[in-house]
């Protein structure tokens, strides 16, 4: 036996040598002679370290030391040292590739960061700030310091309003509670902006057509008050000139709508509001004034196009109707150019008063209704397999925006035996037809809820086929819903009704024994489940932006109630097992209710640290005793608890004794916390360092398998413990994800949970291959 030293001494010597190689090269070998090494950039704030902080400021900065892996060393500058200067070298070349060149100094730039750092501190209120530099220099390395000195800001004092037109000063003022120019705010120069922006929209939502932001200016008085700057706001006139060369000024024109025509095309006009009608190759079709001019033939109902445009004859022109409409029609899924124009109707009379009229022309370019597609792709949802899709989907079955598709699907995967390298494959094969509708096809919903979330109803039947290692089922599914977006952060999905018809065809001999006497045997009968659900997605992430953000997804299901009721209004009486049967069939009565909510926090430009947290719980009641295996959770896998492998962990601390190589562990109530640091290394390769938390329970008392059952006063001392490192090779397209789970604290091991004190770490280390992030 080793000593005790040296057997827990033993892993220093692979970092020691990792250490040692990768100081071995210089890190300035690429540097010339007379230029430095940029190491590091210190910034600091002095002043107003509230409002000012350093990520404000490190945008500005135009220079970027080199890349540091897990913010210890430059390991991407190291790749690139070791290559050498002869390019004919192919392995000299793709070190240059996947490493980082030298980052050097240049005080040029330098000036140029101080120069827009000092511009931002204007537009944030503090005009007399300034910004230092200064540097460290150790033979070729060299260190900058740039200290931002803030100043004291200048806030808003009076705002004063002046106009020239007293029609636009009574609907400005009208609105001046919304005004942004706030007494005691700090001047902004986004602020500024921003109450012009308001000013236009509140204009141009009342008809002034032609009025831009352009005409609105401000005087800004910073000499009467050493801390406030007092602002005037002009609202400006048409400055217009005659032939002669003589200026006037002229109050703004109000506008309203006059003919309305909309051109529905296979192509893109080059110009349609000159745009002509030929009878003889438009058809033609008029709604409440509104012409619709279809090329060919009629394409689309007119009055789902009248219905989705927002515009009217005889209105004052609104800004806001003109976007709705753009929205509005892009939810119709049935155009892939959408333009909205306007032309001003000749008028001789100059006065602000009479009345003035624009024609409005839209012009649509419609896609291509019928579309095929084929996909292959890698998946990893109990093991790693592959999938191959055909969908056929038509965009416009009854030339209403009705999306009707087909898709057939089929994959294999292959899962590892918990006792060995044996492995064995899962299929699943199925179909679906589905047709979603762009209205809400319920009674009783006013069409305004339609005009301002845009709903849509959707059809959808299916078949599966799915053999597991454990069993062999087919799943008939028919279903009716509704879906939404309630804001631009939140969508809503509603199921009124979702018939799933299970049918087991078989049962493996090994996992029958492992259930057999348990109250999870009935899980694995043919059932019928009748269920309604409402899922809610909350998301604040803004496309690609490097910010934080939050994601949230609710859910709740309910089952068999509504069947329930049926067959005891029919007077239909129960079996001897006091289990009612639609057509034979046991039914399923439960409720279910999910969260998974996450937080995403960017940690500079290449890394970020992400935390999940999963919970879920499902009741049964009435006519079932247990919760249908298919609607049951597990925990385990690519992308769960990765120190486990999947649906082997748990539930609670039971300690599974039948020795089964293909684990399927299920149970009633779910709780995990996930945390996950993700850092770019070089190239294409991505790494993760991650710790999961987290276990499966039982409700149900009904079942037998010991320290199962979900008790308050001890589940803390249930809960599996994991840590691992992940790499993710990122092509755009896909990620591939190679994850090393650690079992730190398995809940199975009664007397030692925290097994890794055992230091037998080969055994408790679980590797899987997923596809994508696993949150």
């Amino acid at each position: 036996m080793l000593p005790r030293n040296i057997k827990y001494f033993w892993w220093r010597f692979p970092v020691i040598y990792c250490l040692t190689l990768l100081s071995a090269c210089s890190s300035t070998k690429f540097v010339p002679r007379d230029r430095y090494l940029l190491t590091d950039i210190n910034i600091e704030i002095q002043g107003d370290k509230k409002n000012i902080k350093k990520s404000d400021i490190e945008p500005f900065v135009r220079q970027r030391a080199n890349t540091r892996f897990l913010n210890l060393f430059k390991f991407q500058l190291w790749l690139y040292n070791l290559s050498s200067s002869d390019s004919s070298l192919w392995l000299s070349n793709w070190l240059r590739k996947i490493g980082e060149n030298p980052s050097l100094y240049d005080p040029f730039v330098t000036e140029q960061s101080k120069q827009q750092i000092k511009y931002f501190l204007e537009e944030q209120g503090y005009f007399n700030g300034r910004v230092e530099d200064s540097v460290i220099i150790r033979g070729q390395k060299i260190k900058l310091f740039l200290t931002v000195y803030t100043g004291r800001p200048r806030f808003i004092g009076q705002v004063k309003y002046f106009f020239n037109d007293p029609e636009i000063e009574k609907l400005v003022l009208s609105d001046t509670s919304q005004s942004l120019l706030k007494k005691g705010d700090r001047l902004q120069l986004d602020i500024l902006q921003n109450e012009r922006i308001r000013i236009e929209t509140i204009l141009r939502n009342n008809g002034y057509f032609s009025f831009t932001r352009d005409y609105i200016s401000y005087q800004i008085d910073t000499l009467a008050d050493p801390v406030n700057a007092h602002l005037q706001v002009q609202v400006n006139n048409v400055r217009q000139s005659n032939p002669a060369g003589e200026v006037s000024m002229q109050r703004h024109f109000r506008y309203r709508i006059g003919n309305i025509q909309v051109w529905i095309d296979n192509q893109r006009m080059s110009d349609t509001l000159n745009y002509r009608v030929d009878s003889i190759m438009y058809d033609i079709a008029s709604i409440e004034n509104t012409t619709y001019l279809f090329r060919d033939a009629i394409t689309v109902r007119p009055a789902v196009l009248h219905n989705n445009i927002l515009i009217r004859p005889g209105d004052y022109y609104r800004q806001s109707d003109v976007e709705e409409t753009y929205k509005r029609l892009s939810a119709l899924r049935l155009f892939k150019f959408i333009n909205i124009g306007f032309v001003e109707h000749p008028n001789d009379s100059t006065s602000a008063d009479s009345a003035h009229i624009i024609d409005c022309k839209i012009q649509v370019s419609l896609q291509k209704y019928q579309s095929y597609q084929t996909e292959f792709e890698i998946t990893s949802r109990v093991g790693l397999g592959v999938t191959g899709n055909v969908n056929y989907q038509h965009r416009n079955l009854f030339k209403g925006g009705e999306t009707f598709s087909v898709k057939l699907n089929g994959s294999t995967e292959t899962v590892k035996s918990t006792q060995s390298f044996q492995f064995k494959n899962t299929l699943e094969f199925s179909t679906e037809l589905g047709l979603s509708v762009p209205s809400l096809l319920v009674p009783f919903i006013s069409s305004r809820f339609e005009q301002k979330y845009y709903p849509r109803t959707n059809f959808t039947t299916s078949y599966n086929y799915l053999r597991r290692i454990q069993y062999t089922n087919h799943v008939f599914n028919t279903s009716y819903g509704f879906s939404w977006s309630a804001s631009r952060h939140t969508s809503i999905k509603i199921n009124l009704t979702d018939i799933n018809y299970v049918r087991i065809l078989r049962l493996d001999s090994s996992f029958y024994q492992s259930i057999n006497n348990t109250f999870l045997k009935k899980s694995f009968e043919d059932h019928l489940i009748t269920s309604s659900s409402i899922s809610m997605i909350y998301t604040n992430q803004q496309g690609n932006k490097n910010i934080p953000f939050r994601y949230l997804r609710l859910g709740v299901e309910f089952a068999g109630n509504t069947t329930a009721l049926l067959l005891r209004t029919l007077g239909e009486k129960p079996d001897a097992d006091g289990i009612y049967r639609l057509f034979q069939i046991r039914f399923a009565q439960y409720a279910k209710f999910d969260a998974d909510l996450r937080q995403y926090l960017p940690l500079g430009q290449n890394s970020k640290v992400v935390f999940r947290f999963l919970s879920g719980i499902a009741f049964p009641y009435g006519n079932s005793n247990n919760i249908p295996f298919e609607k049951q959770y597990f925990a385990g896998g690519a992308n769960s608890m990765r120190g486990w492998q999947l649906r082997s962990l748990g539930p609670g601390s039971f300690s599974d004794t039948t020795q089964v190589a293909f684990p399927d562990k299920t149970a009633d109530l779910k709780l995990e916390f996930n945390t996950e640091l993700r850092f770019k290394m070089f190239w294409k390769l991505e790494g993760a360092l991650f710790t999961d938390i987290g276990n499966i329970w039982s409700i149900s008392n009904n079942d037998t398998r010991p320290d199962a059952l979900f008790h308050f006063n001890n589940f803390v001392q249930q809960l599996a413990v994991n840590s691992g490192i992940g790499l993710r090779f990122n092509f755009s397209f896909f990620v591939l994800r190679l994850d090393m789970g650690l079992k730190l604290r398995d809940p199975a091991k009664h007397s030692h949970p925290w097994v890794i004190s055992s230091f037998r770490w080969i055994e408790l280390l679980n590797p899987t291959i997923g596809i994508g992030y696993p949150f």
